[in-house]
């Protein structure tokens, strides 16, 4: 059948906001737990005020057991993760309303396990009768101290502190003869993915020994024999060891990494298997994939892989690609789908699939995985190009991923659109050295490498240069705004609560990031002039084109004053920019109703920026 010929931006879509919120389970990958047969995971109830549940498979049946309004998910680090553990039948969960861990058994009402007293549980974890997990304390004043504690997992117990004194603990792991707990620690100013400790704690004397502290260690393991096994960046990539009296040896690929920056509690990439193999999800250049260590990887259509877990008796893992369904998959045999986050009727002709195009930014090399145009029913002339969205993603110690992302991507891709989304300097995936490269350059070098894909893609023919617009959140935001103020480059932002001042933001944030700025950009008593330099707020008049701010009312991690005084100095100057900001809503969007928000105003934004006809039926933006 031949298709349609429209001008790019204009096709009609399948893709609404109706097909994006219908029955999303879940839109980001979730961690997996298995206890025996059973399989349980995280799910989203966007209807439900955004709260999340546990979703349990026992047998071919799937049941959420969580009940409203508990919300299965922990404030630790204020971005949470590893919120959920399960043994011998049991769930334990924090429920986020009140911060306590409560135990599920079969249908029973959740009962409370720990105290209501303002302390915070997170990676959970259970061996025999007792529960571990990561505490933060908010009883007192100031930054919340945290220690490793333990408590009784079949009745309500005051929770006894095994460890304490590191500003930061993560990662538990009990060996298998529940004698050994090995997690790591670190202090300010680093971050997990800088300098941390290895350490191994002796549950019955309550000695700690140290394994190492000389680089960015993570996800501690038991192999079934009992030996620790563990990941380092020590050689330029985060790579696999196993730890025994002759000291570390190195496991699987050398080029590859096998870790997340552990922006979240919960995700686990490498498990021991049943035959004593090691699987491990593998990430090259930005794509991830499964692999048995030291045989070959397991064919599996997903490029991005989040939380890997198993038992004696299977292996799941939770795994998404940018033109299918996000799922839990089982892999331990042929693979099989046991849940996918929604149900897809989307034509795959209509699904844009990305190319990683590598580009000369700065001193070196920089990446952006490139969407082209794609739709079952219509192409644009002959002599067009598409406008382009690109895209900054947040952290900034983080990765674009290329997971399925119906609003971020295949929404605009759909219509006509082309999106990059850039792994600007900094961005996890590539290596150590690439990961480091924006030490010190936090605010510039990711704004050059966003900049300079435009550029590079305008240059090669793929896009429109005189037709572009950039988009991100948090970090992404700060990207935003200094590609608006320090080029002329974009002619549209669109920034989810994103930073304008980084010396407010310095005084400000939690205390998981209160010194993260320290190495991105150096501390602020000796490096105050770079905040001021690099903060879009004090050079607003530089600023001419419009930018769209969606911000939340209750966000601690970017408070909405760094949005509200861009906006107040932006009018003061006639430039236009809109504002939505959302009450209930912290830093990133939970509610379906705000995510539908988000889409339309952000359609309506840009298709009167580019020229368009707005959507049919939506609000239009203050774009005043």
């Amino acid at each position: 059948m031949s298709k349609s010929v429209l001008p790019y931006g204009t096709w009609p879509s399948p893709i609404t906001a109706d097909t994006i919120l219908a029955d999303a389970a879940f839109d980001r990958l979730p961690q997996v737990v298995v206890d025996g047969a059973d399989v349980y995971w995280e799910e989203k109830r966007a209807d439900e005020g955004g709260r999340s549940t546990i979703v349990r498979l026992r047998g071919d049946a799937v049941e959420s057991i969580v009940p409203a309004p508990f919300d299965a998910r922990t404030r630790v680090h204020t971005y949470g993760g590893g919120a959920f553990a399960a043994a011998d039948g049991a769930l334990y969960f924090s429920n986020k309303t009140d911060d306590r861990v409560y135990r599920v058994v079969d249908g029973a009402a959740p009962e409370a396990l720990t105290p209501e007293d303002r302390r915070r549980y997170a990676d959970l974890i259970v061996s025999g009768d007792r529960v571990y997990a990561v505490c933060e304390d908010h009883r007192g004043e100031g930054e919340p101290p945290a220690s490793i504690v333990t408590f009784d997992a079949t009745a309500p117990s005051e929770p006894r502190v095994l460890v304490e004194g590191r500003d930061f603990y993560g990662a538990l792991a009990v060996s298998p003869d529940g004698r050994r707990l090995a997690f790591v620690a670190w202090d300010h100013p680093n971050m997990p993915w800088d300098t941390t400790s290895l350490c191994v704690l002796d549950l019955e004397s309550g000695a700690v020994e140290t394994i190492g502290s000389d680089a960015s260690f993570a996800d501690p393991s038991w192999s079934h024999d009992g030996a620790l096994h563990y990941v380092s960046d020590a050689s330029g990539f985060w790579n696999l060891y196993r730890h025994d009296d002759d000291g570390a040896t190195r496991l699987g690929p050398a080029d590859a990494e096998l870790a997340r920056p552990a922006w979240v509690f919960g995700s686990r990439c490498h498990v021991h298997i049943a035959d004593g193999a090691i699987l491990a999800a593998c990430c090259r250049r930005g794509t991830w994939r499964l692999e048995r260590i030291g045989g070959d990887p397991i064919a599996l259509p997903y490029t991005e892989i989040f939380s890997v877990a198993a038992s004696a008796e299977r292996c799941v893992v939770s795994a998404g690609a940018p033109d299918r369904a996000s799922a839990i998959v089982d892999v331990t045999a042929a693979p099989k789908v046991l849940r996918e986050g929604q149900r897809l009727t989307i034509d795959r002709g209509s699904l844009a699939t990305p190319e990683l195009i590598e580009f000369e930014s700065g001193d070196g090399a920089a990446y952006v995985f490139f969407y082209a145009p794609a739709s079952a029913t219509h192409v644009a002339p002959d002599d067009e190009r598409p406008p382009l969205i690109v895209l900054g993603h947040g952290g900034p110690t983080a990765t674009a991923g290329t997971r399925l992302d119906l609003s971020g991507v295949q929404y605009w891709t759909s219509r006509g659109f082309a999106v990059a989304k850039v792994d600007y300097r900094g961005s996890t995936g590539y290596g150590t050295a690439y990961r480091r490269a924006l030490d010190g350059g936090w605010g510039a070098y990711d704004v050059e490498d966003c900049v300079n894909a435009a550029k590079h893609l305008a240059n090669v023919g793929y896009v429109d240069g005189a037709r572009t617009a950039i988009i991100g959140g948090s970090a992404g935001g700060l990207t935003v705004l200094a590609a608006l103020t320090f080029f002329d480059v974009f002619r549209a932002g669109v920034s989810y609560y994103g930073i304008s001042d980084l010396e407010l933001l310095a005084a400000e944030t939690h205390k998981f990031e209160s010194r993260y700025i320290d190495r991105l950009i150096g501390p602020l008593d000796t490096h105050l002039q770079t905040y001021r330099a690099r903060s879009p707020i004090h050079h607003v008049e530089r600023i001419e084109a419009p930018i769209l701010f969606f911000q939340g009312a209750d966000d601690v991690v970017v408070p909405p004053n760094q949005a509200e005084r861009m906006i107040d100095a932006l009018r003061a100057r006639n430039v236009a920019c809109a504002y939505e900001k959302f009450d209930g809503e912290g830093h990133g969007f939970t509610k379906s109703s705000t995510k539908r928000r988000c889409l339309d105003a952000q359609h309506d934004f840009l298709a009167r920026v580019f020229g368009f006809d707005p959507p049919p039926g939506v609000d239009a933006v203050d774009l005043r």
